[in-house]
This record gives structure tokens, sequence and C-alpha cells, in this order.
């Protein structure tokens, strides 16, 4: 009876791990080795920031988000006032605010933990919007086209880089992504 139990509860352990990430640990090591191959210097700081503040997203998925949006350039910002791994807009960070009821120090966007940090909460809240919708097993690819959307308008350099990540997760996740480290550096 004994011997039961412990099978029983060993296999509920290995279901809720796999369920819980939806990927593999091998999955994880191509995400490293993706974002050192692009930024060597800062490779691994970023990868042990979405580690611990993935917010239950896997590692490759947001792996491709941050990839796509700042190619892991924690100094990069556009005109439209994105910022850091992540890009987060004004309206992102005031969105952060008000669903978390924290004050988003703007002064820290650029550090790569804090970035991150606001990433994964803003990814979550995208998250929480594409459950509104129950679209199911495609909750995290309707998440990803909203943390691109941002609540305004949908353009067609919106798309391209929404497409960009969810091409780039599905590489990280089935390991056949096959980008030139050389021709991604910034």
């Amino acid at each position: 009876m004994n011997i039961i139990f412990w099978v029983i509860i060993g296999l509920v352990a290995i279901v809720a791990v796999k369920l819980g990430t939806g990927e593999t640990i091998a999955s994880k090591i191509r995400s490293r080795d993706f974002i050192v191959g692009i930024n060597p210097i800062e490779g691994q700081r970023i990868f042990d920031a979405i580690l611990k503040y993935r917010r239950g997203f896997p590692v490759a998925w947001l792996t491709a988000l941050i990839y796509s949006e700042s190619y892991f350039d924690r100094l990069t910002h556009d005109v439209y006032e994105d910022k850091g791994l992540g890009q987060l807009t004004p309206i992102a960070l005031r969105e952060i605010e008000r669903v978390y009821g924290i004050e988003v120090d703007e002064s820290r966007i650029f550090e790569i933990e804090y970035n991150v940090y606001l990433t994964g909460l803003f990814a979550e809240r995208s998250k929480g919007a594409a459950r509104l919708h129950s679209i199911g097993k495609y909750d995290i690819l309707y998440a990803t086209i909203l943390t691109y959307k941002d609540w305004l308008t949908w353009t067609d350099w919106t798309h391209v880089r929404a497409k960009r990540a969810w091409e780039t997760y599905q590489g990280l996740k089935h390991n056949y992504l096959t980008h030139n480290y050389e021709s991604e550096r910034i």
C-alpha cells in the first residue's frame, strides 16, 4: 500500500511539473544558449532573470518575447518610448501599476532584473486578458499577440513582432531554431 501511494505521488509530481512549465530542460538549455549566443556579456544574467521572474511562463516563451522586442539589448529604446529588454511602453507601465498596485521605478527600467520582472508582470496581465476569451491551448499565442498589441492599434509591425516571437518560441521549444547568432547581434 505504501509503495502505491509513493508511486502515485511521484506521477502527480511529474505531471504537475510538466503542466506547470510546458517545457523540457533541453528547451531551457536552448534558451540559455540562444541568449548567450546573441549577448555573451550579459546573456547569463538575462537568462537567470527570466528563470526568476517568468511568472509561470515557459522560459522559451519569455526568451522569445524578449528576443523579438530587444534582441537582448537592455539599453534599447525607440521613438515610441519603449524601453529595455521587454520594450515596455508608458501605457504598459501604467497598466502594471494599476493591475498589481505597485509603483514602477522608471529610473531602473534599463536594469536587467527589474525590466524582466516588469515584462513578466505585463505578459501575465496579457495572459489574463487572453483567458477571458477561453481559447484553451492557444492562450499563450493570444497572450503573445496582446502583449504586442499593448491595447493600442494593430499595425503591420505589431504583427511581424508577434509572429517573430511565436516562431522563435516554437523553435526553442522544438529544437529547430536555426538563427545565425552573428547576424542577430546588435
